[in-house]
């Protein structure tokens, strides 16, 4: 019962407050002096106070501009175009290297065939194990990305399944359920 009585002391000090209030905030804050005063003093003062502003510095000195010469004219150069880099093929026609699993799954991204990421969100690239689905035996990469959803940013692991030198398909390395 220690605290019993706080909540009638909080009622008494906020009605005095209500009651008082407008006789005590008078005299506990200074009304400002009109603006028209304040104009008055500042002229019997002596004038406005000097600005404190920098003077701005001076530009550099003015030289005429030299004429440069006219270039000669240059004949335009026909550049043969680069063909695309072939798809990697199996080594030996056995399995893909690392390396070539990785360029394939590059090559699968930046050909819009995943619609769930972009290459601006994949974080890393790794060549994994052979791996049978459905009874078909596929070479597999892993790329790891980012994907926002309502819970945030989280990192997920997409699979590309590969066979005979191209990506079958992308499935949830997580779940094995097909990314479109």
């Amino acid at each position: 019962m220690k605290y019993a009585k706080f909540p009638a002391v909080v009622f008494i000090l906020f009605f005095l407050g209500y009651v008082l209030g407008p006789t005590i905030n008078p005299l506990l804050v200074k009304e400002k002096a009109p603006e028209n005063l304040r104009k008055v003093s500042v002229m019997l003062e002596g004038g406005p106070k000097p600005s404190l502003r920098p003077t701005p510095a001076p530009g550099p000195p003015s030289t005429p501009n030299p004429t440069l010469p006219t270039p000669a004219p240059v004949e335009p150069v026909a550049v043969a175009p680069i063909p695309p880099a072939p798809a990697p093929a199996p080594a030996d026609g056995g399995d893909l290297t690392d390396d070539q699993i990785v360029e394939l799954m590059k090559k699968s991204i930046a050909d819009d065939t995943v619609k769930e990421f972009k290459a601006v969100q994949i974080k890393g690239w790794k060549a994994a194990e052979k791996e049978t689905v459905d009874g078909t035996e596929y070479q597999t990469g892993l790329v790891a990305y980012e994907a926002t959803s309502m819970f945030g940013v989280n990192p997920v692991q997409a699979k590309a399944l590969i066979k005979g030198g191209k990506v079958e398909r992308w499935v949830s390395a997580k779940t094995g359920m097909e990314i479109q």
